[in-house]
């Protein structure tokens, strides 16, 4: 239930591997954009206290959806649980942050092709696209 709220957010940031600067190529990895912007410290937080920052990247090429802080907080709240208690719960941690990733790089041009499709997670479950205008929404929600 919770891997299901936690993609139920209202701003989700899409990154990829490794992120391009100014038209260059750059080293930055995508755990370097999350632990170096604010608004992104509680996926950070998640992601070390799973202990699982290494083992997601069998493949150099993927996309991760990344919720905000303020969205995981909304997301926390509407179920009744404590930030405190979901970074205690490291198996919960461990199941969510998978269905964060996708095990193929999706550049912002390809989403158009892919609207009405699915998109399978590290975790194994389906993720349904679809594009609304400018949107891209994830099982329905942005």
């Amino acid at each position: 239930m919770m891997r299901t709220l936690i993609l139920k957010v209202t701003t989700i940031l899409i990154l990829f591997g490794v992120i391009p600067v100014a038209g260059q190529e750059s080293d930055r990895t995508v755990w370097d954009v999350i632990s170096s912007e604010e608004e992104l410290s509680i996926f950070w937080e998640m992601v070390q206290l799973a202990g699982i920052e290494n083992a997601l990247f069998d493949t150099e090429e993927f996309t991760v959806f990344v919720p905000k802080n303020a969205d995981i907080l909304a997301v926390l709240a509407a179920s009744d649980m404590s930030l405190d208690v979901f970074f205690n719960n490291v198996e919960l941690l461990q199941n969510i942050i998978p269905y964060h990733f996708i095990p193929q790089r999706i550049e912002p041009s390809d989403w158009m092709e892919l609207d009405g499709g699915h998109l399978a997670s590290v975790a194994g479950d389906e993720i349904r696209i679809n594009v609304d205008g400018e949107q891209v929404l994830l099982n329905e929600f942005v």
